[in-house]
């Protein structure tokens, strides 16, 4: 009988580095056994659309029959197992009717349904999301605002992960995205835990970055510039925020190289520290046997770089100025189109 593996990609877990590569490897995967569905994908690899179709909720009408065409797709490919990668799935996972309704439209489908989630710690996911939104000139928020928001949201959903295997039927597996699984690359990682043999893996075209790090002096000329575009006129369009990303982007391969934004120091640590890690204590315990420390070693707190310019070397106040002047210049042609 068939088995589905659903890859529920939690918010920076290299998700989209999965979904890439699948994508990418497509052809190549179904020779090995391994069916990644056109149904539902989007042109990034992400089946969110398939997800939507399943539920029933509003979506793109290319994606309105995605679950007909999924059927197609599976009778064409009786023996494959198949793999589904959506970022969308977690907020289902963690609602339980929303997670029933998902999980008997793929028990319709297969007899083995195997989910797979990375778990990252909170504060470097809370770090990562704001370099994201700033280099995609999304945020212009404060690190310390920013990361301070997103303070309830520490550890809501770990009480419901523990709730997502079903047996016999649907089994999880959680794994730590920790610094053992970014030495030896997410993409890989994932591969193997599903099956896949090191020359399994080798015939296919490599893991290829997708989200790209961004240190401190990027991260600041990025913030400044946005915050004075949303003060002197329109915010960008999605347009323009794609183009202001790729003229950011451009400047920053011109630049001496930084070591990536870390933005997290003691005081936010301390403020945030009641939220909901006693939630994730007790999760890693019951998934890991392990405390989340001993599984997280080292991954919860880095040195803090944010760039400030009132504590800056000259060298480095230049390369901002720099920077960030280019960026502002980039910036009034974009917004001028």
């Amino acid at each position: 009988m068939r088995s589905f593996i659903v890859h529920a990609g939690q918010h920076k877990t290299g998700t989209s580095a999965i979904q890439m590569f699948w994508l990418e490897n497509r052809d190549a995967l179904l020779q090995l056994g391994y069916l990644y569905p056109k149904s539902g994908m989007n042109r990034a690899g992400n089946h969110k659309g398939l997800i939507q179709s399943i539920v029933n909720e509003p979506c793109r009408a290319l994606f309105q029959n995605a679950k007909a065409d999924l059927i197609a797709e599976l009778e064409e490919n009786p023996d494959a197992t198949v793999v589904v990668s959506a970022e969308y799935l977690e907020t289902f996972l963690v609602r339980e009717g929303r997670r029933k309704q998902v999980m008997s439209s793929f028990k319709t489908l297969a007899s083995h349904i195997q989910i797979v989630v990375y778990i990252r710690p909170e504060l470097e996911k809370i770090n990562s999301a704001f370099v994201q939104g700033v280099k995609s000139f999304q945020n212009h928020a404060s690190f310390e605002d920013f990361a301070l928001s997103r303070a309830s949201q520490i550890g809501r959903n770990y009480r419901q992960f523990s709730q997502v295997a079903d047996p016999p039927q649907v089994a999880a597996t959680f794994l730590p995205y920790n610094d053992d699984v970014r030495r030896c690359g997410v993409v890989k990682h994932f591969l193997e835990r599903i099956g896949l043999s090191s020359q399994e893996i080798a015939s296919c075209k490599p893991e290829r970055r997708v989200n790209e790090s961004v240190g401190p002096i990027a991260v600041a000329a990025a913030n400044e510039t946005l915050a004075q575009l949303m003060a002197s006129g329109p915010a960008p369009s999605d347009r323009q925020r794609a183009e202001l990303k790729r003229a950011l982007v451009n400047l920053i391969a011109k630049e001496p190289p930084e070591q990536p934004f870390q933005g997290m120091h003691t005081e936010i640590i301390q403020e945030i520290a009641s939220g909901g890690f006693q939630h994730q204590e007790a999760f890693a315990r019951t998934i890991w046997g392990k405390s989340w420390s001993e599984i997280f070693c080292g991954s919860d707190f880095k040195k803090c770089n944010a760039f400030q310019l009132s504590t800056s070397d000259l060298e480095t106040a230049e390369q901002y100025h720099r920077m960030k002047g280019a960026l502002w210049a980039a910036a009034e042609v974009v917004m001028a189109d």
